[in-house]
């Protein structure tokens, strides 16, 4: 039987569909047969479902346009919407500004609109960045401390999806990512940047290597989102999606190295690493676990494989 049969016919928003985790999962709601509806700004790059468009109901909106995305919330009143839209989470994007406009202020707008047109439920993309420095493996109960505007922007829309539900509004998710990695992520992070270099021979420059995260592979996060939204009724809360392992950068990049066949020699230490790096960032899972019954099912090493074999892919039909 379809574990998520439950999806066909629904009719699902997401919101940041052309994101990598909000691309990914539109894809397999895509698969499911749900009644797809996507926000997305008209400046935002389509690559990543470009060939899922005759499939989507797409409508143009910034979140930051109050009117305008209630307008639209109220022609499609959603059973389920995934709130995926985020910014500030890549280097390049460090206006301050525009990462609280865009999570905090957009969000806001977001939970607005469906709280007056009705929803289903929620499931908000959080972020362990959140949590910001810990010494111990993350809990959903630790306190929120985080060094980086970022992570106090999606510390902040957690705190107003959690307002909402507690009002009674509608039940409310909010899926604390580690980490994900897999297809269509963005060609600049870690791992896609080193699966280019290595499988077109190049050397890939690199930090000193010691930064450590709970790497996850985005088929296993695409799997929690679509269990939480399956449940009926959902309970609100808060949820680490992770592997509840850490790996250094080095380990991650030796792994590619080894799964890609590449020969070559990694340049570590010609790039300056990254403010207030921990040395302790990994996800307890065992809330997950317990309350819907999730858990991993990738090795670091099976989701590296598959997304090697995937850009080999992409490479061969681009050369």
């Amino acid at each position: 039987m379809n574990r998520w049969l439950p999806y066909a016919g629904r009719k699902v928003l997401v919101t940041g569909a052309t994101g990598f985790v909000g691309a990914c999962l539109t894809r397999r709601l895509v698969e499911h047969s749900a009644d797809v509806h996507i926000l997305t700004r008209p400046s935002s790059n389509r690559w990543r479902i470009r060939d899922l468009m005759s499939n989507l109901y797409v409508y143009e909106v910034d979140l930051r346009d109050a009117g305008p995305l209630k307008a639209i919330l109220t022609r499609i009143r959603p059973e389920v919407t995934f709130h995926c839209a985020t910014y500030g989470g890549l280097p390049v994007q460090q206006d301050a500004t525009q990462i609280m406009e865009t999570n905090v202020f957009g969000t806001w707008n977001l939970l607005a609109g469906l709280a007056s047109v009705g929803c289903g439920c929620l499931i908000q993309m959080g972020s362990s960045s959140e949590y910001g420095l810990k010494s111990h493996p993350m809990r959903e109960d630790d306190s929120l401390e985080p060094v980086s505007v970022y992570g106090a922007s999606k510390a902040a829309t957690s705190l107003l999806c959690q307002a909402i539900a507690h009002q009674g509004n509608f039940p409310a998710v909010t899926l604390r990512l580690f980490s994900p990695f897999g297809y269509y992520e963005e060609p600049t992070r870690l791992v896609p940047y080193v699966i280019d270099r290595c499988l077109r021979g190049l050397e890939p420059a690199l930090t000193d290597g010691t930064a450590v995260r709970d790497f996850t592979f985005v088929e296993d996060v695409i799997d929690a989102c679509l269990l939480v939204g399956s449940r009926n009724p959902i309970c609100s809360g808060v949820f680490n999606v992770a592997t509840g392992m850490q790996h250094s950068v080095r380990d991650i990049v030796d792994k590619i190295v080894v799964l890609s066949g590449a020969r070559v020699t990694p340049k570590w230490g010609v790039l300056p690493p990254r403010p207030l790096e921990p040395t302790t960032w990994v996800a307890d899972i065992s809330k997950v676990k317990q309350v819907f019954g999730w858990f991993p099912k990738y090795t670091v090493d099976e989701g590296l494989h598959l997304t090697i074999e995937w850009h080999r892919r992409r490479l061969a039909l681009n050369s």
